[in-house]
């Protein structure tokens, strides 16, 4: 995806706001010559088809007005010339860091003319060039932003780095960040957002803010002694936070790699539930997170694919070291290589005099998560599995290769089967990513577990938003139960948030309910055993699909599953299930 098309809808609102208030059409090129975006009339009467030496033109010129159009230079070798239904055409490039990256054309066809034969061309000048600032700072806003989490990336790689705890805190104590090894120090919290002084019960904590000096005390944490130290960090001389290392007492406590019991059962009680599917990939997790082969996680929107991830990383042994992760579907285009891969100093124009590292490097002896893979753009799957032959990565612009010790986990919520057969995804990529493939169930399968997710959501937000809400009622609960949940945990996270800042009366009542979810009670519903069976059944249809209907498909699906082969042809018989089934 390139940055314009990373923000269409913004550029949709942006030029039909323009459009209606000069009374003209108004379209949207990239440098690549695509149109992104533009008015109804203006794709009814010039199409999508880009006249490429007009577009060239503008981008050397950086703008252009068309008095006669169809008649100009310009228009040499477009379909329109000499027929262009335009009467008036003013085009204005788009620039990034002083590099065109597409243009805004703004039109005014005969039908759309006033009476005046010669539209003045002032009135159309000036509002267009504010709109290309408009879009031009918008640009600048969102590819800053993606600078910024590459920040946030190479902070937590520093972190990580050190063999003690780093926690990062604010002026008041409040937690911004933190590594690994910090994180399993407090094993029953989440740490950000919480207050170090109180977790530690130590109130001095701050003292140092108003000293030159770190300070330096030997605190007792879940049962261990550790050497707390705090190191002021200024801005303009004025107090803004600390720096909180934690260096057990015990040096060879520092060299273990293995996680106690307390730790394994902590990390997968985040994954909530206690039903049959969640409890397989539980198991399955515990399983291929011993090992460095590439994971494959499949499951809709909202399934909770990177807490999933997270919990691979977490238990296995690269638990002290990166996780990133890295949304491909969120990074526009023309930046996402460079972010991946990094580049070196003068790789291309408005590139950081220094270079700058990528995504791979920051997660060298770590994870990197690459979620949405399904919409990573064709030219970056195949250098993608470059770096995953290769084990190495070479910088945009570079010349030498970085060798990498790296676990890949990717996740997708598309049929990535259907993409490969299709020809959207690589078939040699696929089946790199595909070792071993790990499917999220969809909360509708899983529907014994919606009352402990909603009474972990409620706990959580009834204590955020200080609301004294004592229960869920069991009419309401009965809703949850019912509905068919498209969005996953996700919407049922957010169903209970809007409950809770909605419900006036200290139980959470039907009447709290989002509209949607209430009229979705208007229609038929299976009772909830026979859709309980149903999901189930359509999971085991799947999961043996993925993998075949012979003896050998059949024994991996069980393995996948969490199950004994026995168990599986006890199913596939309670279930009636053939491979002719269309679920």
């Amino acid at each position: 995806m390139n940055t314009l098309q990373a923000i269409k809808p913004f550029l949709q609102n942006v030029i039909t706001v323009l459009a209606d208030s000069l009374h003209a059409e108004a379209a949207i090129i990239d440098k690549n010559f695509n149109l992104i975006t533009c008015t109804n009339n203006y794709l009814i009467r010039k199409g999508s088809e880009v006249h490429k030496p007009s577009v060239e033109c503008v981008f050397k010129q950086g703008g252009m007005v068309v008095s006669k159009p169809g008649h100009m230079a310009s228009c040499k070798g477009c379909r329109f010339q000499h027929k262009c239904p335009a009467k008036l055409e003013v085009l204005n490039s788009i620039n990034l860091e002083e590099s065109p990256i597409g243009l805004i054309s703004l039109s005014i066809f005969e039908s759309a003319a006033t009476s005046d034969s010669n539209p003045n061309l002032k009135i159309i000048e000036k509002p267009l060039e504010e709109t290309v600032k408009l879009i031009e700072a918008f640009v600048k806003q969102e590819v800053t932003k993606n600078q910024l989490n590459l920040y946030q990336q190479i902070l937590q790689y520093t972190m990580e780095q050190v063999d003690e705890g780093m926690i990062l805190i604010n002026d008041q104590g409040v937690i911004l960040d933190h590594n690994c090894l910090a994180k399993n120090i407090f094993t029953k919290k989440n740490l950000l957002g919480e207050k170090l002084p109180n977790l530690m019960h130590e109130q001095n904590l701050l003292k140092v803010s108003d000293s030159k000096q770190s300070n330096t005390s030997k605190v007792l944490l879940e049962g261990m002694n550790y050497l707390v130290s705090t190191q002021s960090i200024k801005a303009n001389n004025v107090f803004a936070g600390g720096l909180v290392t934690f260096e057990s007492c015990d040096p060879s406590s520092r060299q273990s790699s293995q996680l106690s019991e307390k730790q394994h059962d902590h990390i997968l009680q985040s994954l909530i539930g206690q039903s049959e599917l969640i409890t397989a990939l539980k198991k399955k997790i515990t399983q291929v997170s011993q090992t460095t082969s590439t994971v494959l996680i499949i499951g809709e929107t909202g399934t909770g694919k990177e807490l999933v991830a997270r919990a691979i990383h977490s238990l296995s042994p690269r638990f002290i070291k990166p996780f990133i992760a890295i949304n491909c579907a969120a990074i526009p285009e023309a930046l996402l290589e460079s972010e991946l891969f990094g580049y070196e100093a003068g790789a291309f124009t408005g590139a950081d005099k220094h270079g700058k590292i990528g995504f791979f490097e920051v997660a060298n002896k770590g994870t990197l998560f690459l979620d949405e893979i399904g919409d990573m753009p064709p030219n970056l799957q195949a250098k993608l599995l470059r770096v995953l032959q290769d084990k190495c990565v070479t910088r945009v612009g570079g010349r030498s290769t970085i060798p990498l010790d790296i676990r890949i986990i990717a996740a997708t919520n598309r049929n990535i089967e259907k993409m490969v057969d299709d020809k959207l995804f690589r078939e040699d990529l696929y089946y790199r990513l595909n070792i071993i493939p790990l499917q999220v169930p969809a909360l509708r399968d899983r529907k014994d577990d919606i009352p402990l997710l909603s009474n972990h959501f409620f706990n959580h937000f009834t204590k955020l938003f200080h609301r004294p809400i004592q229960k869920i009622a069991p009419e309401f609960m009965q809703h949850l139960m019912t509905y068919h949940w498209p969005g996953n945990i996700r919407e049922l996270e957010n169903t209970i948030e809007y409950a809770i800042n909605v419900e006036t009366e200290n139980i959470i009542q039907v009447d709290s309910l989002p509209e949607k979810i209430k009229q979705s009670e208007d229609q038929p519903q299976l009772p909830l055993r026979m859709n309980k069976i149903t999901s189930q059944g359509k999971h085991l249809a799947d999961t043996i699909d993925h993998f075949g209907w012979s003896v050998a498909g059949k024994q991996k699906a069980a393995e996948q599953l969490g199950m004994s082969i026995r168990t599986l042809y006890r199913k596939v018989r309670e279930y009636n299930l053939t491979p002719s089934d269309r679920r």
